[in-house]
């Protein structure tokens, strides 16, 4: 959360990574417990909003509420229609850290958004080196494989809130395969020098970011 990176101390954690979660964290799921084995964290930030969006999704349906757009800062369920008939409107963000601006339309029912990108929460490290905050468990750090934005069309918000998340992880081509591979859809944008490159999974995506 420093405003300013700590480059000496990034180096000395990537040049050490800890040892996975898995062997230092203990879970008891019957009995809903767990243990730590080590000094850890655990951060549900990549899931914890698209539940939130998929439980007042269902507080509104349980209400008889079926028509409804649900929202949590960028993750968005939208049920039924809205009262023209026509589905619900939602901008997808270009990802540009200094201005808020849409670089597309998506008009959803019966289907959630959500997105992931490393150009609201980063730190400029070097010259030309941005670290967002999305961490790669296989290197121990923030992910630096070019991936800038995913933003996925999921049946629930917590399914496109996670896998916004795997993909930015994954990378461009391996993310595109992936979600591919669950039969969501997507679109991943990959920072090649000053250009940005669009990979498309779907035709929900197919008009947005051409133009950008």
């Amino acid at each position: 959360p420093a405003k300013r990176a700590d480059a000496p101390k990034i180096r000395g954690f990537l040049a050490a990574p800890p040892a996975p979660a898995a062997d230092r964290l203990e879970l008891d799921v019957a009995g809903r417990r767990a243990r730590k084995h080590a000094p850890i964290q655990i951060d549900l930030c990549g899931i914890a909003k698209g539940y939130a969006v998929d439980q007042l999704a269902r507080a509104l349906l349980a209400l008889g509420h079926g028509d409804a757009l649900v929202g949590i800062d960028g993750e968005m369920r939208a049920m039924g229609e809205q009262e023209a008939g026509r589905g619900w409107a939602i901008a997808v963000e270009a990802p540009d850290p200094e201005t808020r601006r849409a670089m597309g339309i998506l008009e959803l029912s019966g289907a959630a958004v959500a997105t992931s990108g490393d150009y609201r929460h980063f730190a400029n490290v070097a010259p030309g080196v941005r670290l967002g905050h999305t961490m790669d468990p296989q290197r121990g750090g923030p992910v630096q494989n070019g991936v800038t934005q995913a933003t996925i069309l999921a049946p629930t918000c917590i399914e496109a809130d996670a896998w916004a998340t795997v993909v930015m992880v994954l990378g461009a081509e391996q993310g595109a395969a992936a979600i591919r591979a669950v039969g969501f859809e997507a679109l991943i944008l990959e920072r090649k020098g000053e250009t940005l490159r669009r990979h498309v999974v779907g035709a929900a995506f197919g008009h947005v970011g051409q133009t950008w």
